[in-house]
């Protein structure tokens, strides 16, 4: 059986299945071979030079097999993500990783680059025989079946020694981009600390204009009813009134003491801590579910101000003295939530120029970020778009005939 690949190769490049390109490697382990893994961002190393947390180690290796340095590995659970590159390590892998040694002519690292593009278009989850996602089972026969592009050796070499110096200098300006939105966010949050560093020990308690509320416990979802926010529909911005959850009438009459107006304050007082939104005018008489609570302040009490604390270290340091023994998924108590210090001087008249400060301060932090993200975007866009323009032959890549 042959697979064919939807992509517009150079046409003078011969195709050929991969079954002539490469050998399926198998070996016995050696007894002090590390576990190597194929990580979704296409290295295959030894497990201890990337991280050894977050695995599943087998209490018996049954089917391990050697991995070395220079094969092409595949991973039939997480090719689909791109979980395929050439070992850069000795060692052992599990029986859901295949190896593959190439034929004289063959470059392994041009086919890693040509099987991750092929990965992030979605060509090897169309191979998937299930439904879930880690269904795909990108196994041995499905990767020897496919009818692959074979450039001459030369050109091969030429196009994966142009993509690794390429990529290398991409993912510099992308680390230094992610490194300048970190130092971004610690002066923000440098700035947070100082507007509320108030020793006055004004309470929340003396802000609140009604008693906080807790939100639905467990929610009846319908696709007809009255709104119901959740803290995930605030971790990209304002929510999307099209994907916010549906409760049913009655349960949202049982929780009207979490009915939100405009303008009200919701604050996360579970698994994310201090996570705040103020409510828009098109959420107005929403509910919300338990782990958001509802905080209404006096109509003195600058409610974004507040919002703005919810964020800040004085906050977070609060919330952990009272949640340091939940381990698995903090839960704040609103009792001790209206006893945080918000370190506020006494005095209303002082609250306008915190305020003012901090929206320029936010105004300013929220356009340079924006900024930076962008960036990173097309960064990512062109690193993807030109791997794929080299592997498919659409440029002359230099140094290649």
């Amino acid at each position: 059986m042959k697979i064919e690949v939807a992509l517009p190769f150079r046409p003078e490049w011969e195709q050929v299945t991969a079954r002539r390109l490469f050998d399926r490697a198998r070996r016995e382990p050696h007894e002090d071979d590390g576990i190597v893994t194929a990580f979704r961002d296409g290295q295959v190393t030894l497990r201890s030079n990337r991280r050894v947390e977050g695995f599943t180690n087998a209490v018996q290796e049954i089917g391990y097999q050697g991995v070395r340095v220079g094969d092409l590995v595949i991973h039939s659970m997480d090719g689909f993500a791109g979980a395929i590159g050439v070992s850069d390590s000795d060692g052992k892998s599990s029986p859901v990783v295949h190896c593959f040694v190439p034929h004289g002519g063959t470059d392994c690292r041009y086919y890693a680059y040509l099987l991750r593009v092929l990965a992030q278009r979605g060509f090897i989850t169309s191979l998937a025989k299930g439904i879930r996602e880690r269904s795909t089972a990108f196994d041995v026969e499905a990767f020897r079946s496919l009818v692959l592009p074979h450039p001459p050796l030369a050109e091969q070499r030429a196009i994966a020694d142009y993509l690794d110096a390429e990529t290398v200098r991409i993912d510099a300006l992308i680390a230094k981009k992610q490194q300048l939105i970190h130092l971004l966010e610690e002066r923000w949050a440098a700035t947070l600390t100082t507007a509320f560093d108030c020793p006055s020990g004004l309470r929340l308690k003396h802000l609140l204009g009604a008693p906080m509320a807790y939100g639905v416990l467990v929610p009846d979802h319908v696709p007809d009813g009255p709104m119901m926010l959740r803290i995930s529909d605030f971790r990209h911005g304002d929510p999307d009134p099209a994907l916010v959850a549906r409760i049913s009438e009655t349960l949202h009459n049982q929780y009207r003491r979490t009915i939100v107006q405009e303008g009200d304050l919701v604050v996360s007082v579970v698994g994310t801590l201090g996570r705040a939104a103020i409510v828009a005018r098109r959420f107005a008489r929403a509910n919300l579910n338990r782990p958001l609570a509802r905080v209404q302040l006096r109509h003195d009490v600058p409610v974004d101000l507040i919002r703005m604390w919810c964020g800040s270290s004085q906050f977070a340091h609060q919330a952990e003295l009272v949640t340091g023994t939940d381990s698995a998924q903090p839960t704040l108590n609103l009792g001790d939530l209206k006893n945080f210090r918000v370190g506020l001087p006494l005095a209303p008249s002082a609250w306008g120029p915190i305020r003012q400060r901090l929206q320029r301060a936010e105004a300013s932090w929220e356009q340079t970020q924006g900024a930076v993200t962008r960036q990173l975007h097309l960064l990512a866009e062109h690193r993807q778009a030109l791997i794929t323009a080299a592997v498919t032959g659409e440029f002359a890549v230099p140094g290649a005939e």
